[in-house]
């Protein structure tokens, strides 16, 4: 018909003088007439995948299915023939992309984990995460993230996370506190973004272990502190003096 033509380039003259092994790539011919030898075989290439070979000399991917049926006293094959090429080769980007971003994800020396957004589900973590905070993947990937925080302060992350749905963007968690498998706590600067990961509504997350800065930071207030304390003490005893 006009599609078939329109696919491989041929006029309706040159198509008819041509056999199925014109259209395939060389390599692809010995596949073929294994397929070809007798009908029971013959069944087994429809509903499948096919490497086909247009005018130009290009290669397509087709879908082909059809049944066998006597035509003209002979028998014949009635093929339908869907052109997927286009649909193979990005999806064979799409898998290209996924395992580079699987390396970049894994090998990153952040930690950072997925989680389901509904069921708060770790679907996936990378080995900085593991790690440091002392779990297998395994044992991971059977936790939620709540498992990760103190009860008492799973409240305000809570409330974060039932916002995500309608925030666009990377989303700052804040600085949280998490506990580690040999049960010590870390601090932790979180942020996260939505992403689409197998087929669900998940956000990945990035913690940076903020555990000493925070100590320093406490020391220093501490420090502040007790300097305040000292000057007003001995401003009093120079008063008193006088």
């Amino acid at each position: 018909n006009e599609e078939a033509l329109l696919m491989y380039g041929y006029t309706r003259e040159e198509f008819l003088k041509l056999g199925i092994k014109d259209i395939r790539p060389a390599e692809d011919i010995s596949l073929l007439e294994t397929f070809i030898k007798n009908e029971e075989n013959y069944q087994r290439i429809h509903k499948q995948r096919w490497r086909h070979r247009n005018k130009s000399g290009d290669i397509i991917i087709v879908e082909v299915s059809g049944h066998l049926l006597n035509y003209n006293g002979r028998r014949a094959s009635l093929v339908q023939l869907n052109d997927i090429t286009e649909k193979v080769k990005i999806a064979r980007e799409l898998k290209v992309s996924e395992k580079r971003y699987k390396l970049l994800f894994n090998k990153s020396n952040s930690r950072k984990w997925i989680f389901y957004v509904h069921s708060l589900e770790i679907v996936d973590v990378n080995e900085s995460s593991i790690k440091k905070y002392g779990y297998s993947k395994k044992e991971f990937l059977q936790m939620t993230f709540k498992d990760l925080m103190p009860n008492e302060d799973w409240p305000i992350m809570e409330e974060k996370i039932e916002s995500v749905e309608m925030t666009e963007g990377i989303m700052n968690f804040g600085i949280n506190t998490h506990i580690k498998k040999d049960k010590s706590r870390i601090k932790a600067d979180v942020s996260g973004h939505k992403i689409y990961y197998s087929d669900r509504d998940c956000m990945l997350i990035e913690s940076i272990d903020v555990t000493e800065r925070e100590r320093a930071t406490v020391k220093m207030k501490e420090n502040e502190a007790q300097l305040k304390t000292a000057q007003k003490i001995a401003k009093l005893g120079y008063w008193q003096k006088i």
